[in-house]
C-alpha cells in the first residue's frame, strides 16, 4: 500500500472502511485493521479516530496523506497518537514531520519537545488612538448684587459635540442653582 499513488491509497481506504464497518464498536480491533490504509483517509476520519484513543503509531502517521497531517492542528496530533506522541521527537528531522511543525504554532509545539514552528501570534492590547481635548471655561454671573465666577475643566473627546453641549448646560445649571 506504501507504494502506491494517494489516489490509490483513497480508493483503498474507502474500500476497508466500508468492510470493516462493522467493528467501529471496538475502536482498538476498528484501527487495527484499518491502519494499513490511513494513508488514503481524508482529514475528517482522521480527526475522527483522534477521537478513539488509539495511540497511532509513527509509521502509520508518517504514511498519512502529507495534506492531512498539515491539516491537523497539536491536540488533533496528541490525542491521536496517544502514549506514542513522544515519537514525534525521534523522528523530528524527517521530512514530513519537519512540515508538519512548520505549520504550528512554537508554544503548541513546546508540548512535545519540538521547535521550528512558526513565530507565536502577537496579541494586540493597545487602545485605539484617541485624541483629548481639555476646555477651560470661565462664567461669571451677575444677578441681585451677587458675582459668582466659576473656572473648570473638561476632558473632550473629539467628534462628541453634543456631549460637550450637555457639559457646558449641566455646568451652567448648576452655577445657576448655586445663586
Amino acid at each position: 500500500v506504501s507504494s502506491c499513488s494517494i489516489d490509490q491509497k483513497s480508493a483503498l481506504y474507502s474500500i476497508a472502511k466500508s468492510s470493516f464497518s462493522t467493528q467501529r464498536s471496538d475502536p482498538t480491533a476498528y484501527y487495527q485493521l484499518i491502519s494499513s490504509y490511513l494513508g488514503g483517509a481524508p482529514v475528517e476520519d482522521i480527526i475522527a479516530l483522534s477521537a478513539l484513543n488509539v495511540s497511532m503509531d509513527i509509521t502509520t502517521f508518517l504514511n498519512l496523506n502529507p495534506d492531512v497531517i498539515k491539516a491537523l492542528n497539536v491536540n488533533t496530533v496528541i490525542s491521536l497518537m496517544g502514549q506514542n506522541k513522544a515519537d514525534l521527537k525521534l523522528f523530528e528531522n524527517t521530512t514530513t514531520v519537519r512540515m508538519w511543525v512548520a505549520q504550528q504554532y512554537n508554544s503548541d509545539l513546546a508540548v512535545l519537545g519540538l521547535s521550528g514552528g512558526k513565530a507565536d501570534p502577537v496579541s494586540s492590547t493597545a487602545a485605539p488612538a484617541t485624541t483629548f481635548t481639555t476646555v477651560l471655561t470661565s462664567i461669571t454671573i451677575t444677578q441681585t448684587n451677587q458675582t459668582v465666577n466659576t473656572t473648570g475643566s473638561a476632558v473632550v473627546h473629539h467628534g462628541s459635540g453634543l456631549w460637550l453641549i450637555s457639559l457646558c448646560v449641566g455646568l451652567l445649571t448648576i452655577t445657576l442653582h448655586t445663586l
